[in-house]
């Protein structure tokens, strides 16, 4: 058999002290308690779910990157020799089938699930002492269920965490038949039919112009550039934006620059994005011109290796919302840094960009991008385009 790090008798009693340190899933229980794994979903802790930094490894190899580099033959092979050297091969083909699962999810996706079971969690803890109960968190019961739904003021969120509740359940084998109670359904249908969801208002170009020209008359350059990257790419500012590097930007020789996303919110593989020198109809709003002056400024000012630092989302959604306040744009306070991207969204249906165009520019991967658009505009300019093409006629 080819020689493998596992096969390699230095690394069994780190294999020992590993398997015995993630025996429990649950971090906070006893470490005598000889619960098997598999017994332990009800103890399962939110905080040991945060990212898949926490599934079992043997070295620097975790246990499916390890079989899957092997055939069949091999495989089997390697997990005798483990057992020869006294490894408990059962708890750890145990532990790895229940993490298994999880590795089909990226982390940043691992950690918006762990959202949602840490506030029913926290709220199932609160309601069992309510109840003068030891009732385990999970599975879910209906009346712990719809006890947790009334804590919402937003029924697309409730529904959002829900949906991160019964994706755990499924992943570790739970049962969660009770969000499928028709009690909770209606209680979410309920909250959704109370709910006003109001989209932030759009940022486009004649007002992102004034926005960068107080900016730059304040001498708030950073501001002033990250302002037109988030329109001009139409960057989810958060996930997106403020998470790039110098490294994933490359400046090209016809003057194009190319920006890598490792992630993307509709491709989990990353993503490059090419935009080229537009110096000779919007010099200002130029990405070749942009991140020449990014990359300077970190070279020059900055030691991080952030391309926007030391600017945070905080920071830029309140500097947004401060600069609207300046000029004194109307209901200021409900704009947010989306509005920068619904505002691009728009001026290219102004321009007659086709969808297919808007929604690859976007990340969009279906018509979700609707949502940002304004209906009414939309259906005015089709009539118009109509009723050109008649006077052309």
């Amino acid at each position: 058999m080819a020689h493998h790090p596992l096969c390699d008798p230095t690394v069994l009693a780190q294999a020992r002290m590993l398997l015995a340190r993630s025996r429990c899933i649950d971090k906070t229980s006893s470490p005598h308690n000889s619960t098997s794994v598999v017994d332990q979903h009800a103890s399962i802790h939110p905080d040991s779910l945060i990212d898949q930094s926490s599934l079992l490894k043997v070295g620097d190899y975790h246990v499916h990157d390890v079989t899957r580099c092997l055939p069949p033959k091999q495989q089997l092979q390697l997990l005798h020799r483990l057992h020869q050297a006294n490894i408990d091969v059962l708890s750890i083909l145990t532990r790895a089938a229940i993490e298994l699962p999880i590795l089909s999810i990226s982390d940043k996706t691992l950690r918006t699930y762990q959202v949602g079971l840490r506030n029913f969690y926290h709220f199932s803890q609160f309601w069992n002492a309510l109840n003068s109960s030891r009732r385990p968190y999970l599975p879910p019961s209906i009346d712990t269920i719809l006890a947790w739904f009334t804590t919402f003021r937003n029924g697309f969120t409730a529904t959002a965490y829900a949906s991160h509740v019964k994706k755990w359940c499924v992943i570790f084998n739970i049962d969660h038949s009770a969000f499928d109670d028709p009690r909770a359904k209606a209680a979410l249908c309920a909250l959704k039919h109370h709910t006003t969801r109001k989209s932030s208002p759009a940022i486009r170009h004649n007002l992102l112009t004034k926005m960068v020209d107080w900016a730059t008359t304040h001498n708030d350059f950073l501001i002033a550039n990250a302002m037109i990257v988030a329109y001009t790419f139409m960057f989810r500012v958060r996930d997106e934006m403020l998470g790039l590097h110098t490294y994933d930007i490359t400046l090209r020789s016809d003057h194009s620059v190319s920006v890598h996303l490792s992630t993307r919110k509709a491709n989990r593989h990353g993503y490059d994005i090419v935009r080229h020198c537009t110096c000779s109809s919007s010099p200002a709003f130029c990405p070749f011109r942009l991140f020449t002056w990014l990359l300077d400024r970190s070279e020059r000012l900055t030691k991080s290796a952030l391309l926007f630092h030391p600017l945070t989302y905080p920071q830029f959604l309140a500097k947004t919302k401060s600069i609207l306040h300046a000029l004194n744009v109307p209901d200021s306070a409900t704009f947010g840094t989306h509005s920068f991207r619904r505002g691009h969204c728009r001026d290219m249906v102004a321009a007659g960009v086709p969808a297919a165009s808007i929604l690859r520019m976007g990340g969009w991967r279906s018509a979700a991008f609707k949502e940002y658009l304004d209906l009414q505009e939309v259906d005015a300019l089709a009539a118009c385009q109509l009723a050109m093409c008649d006077v052309d006629e």
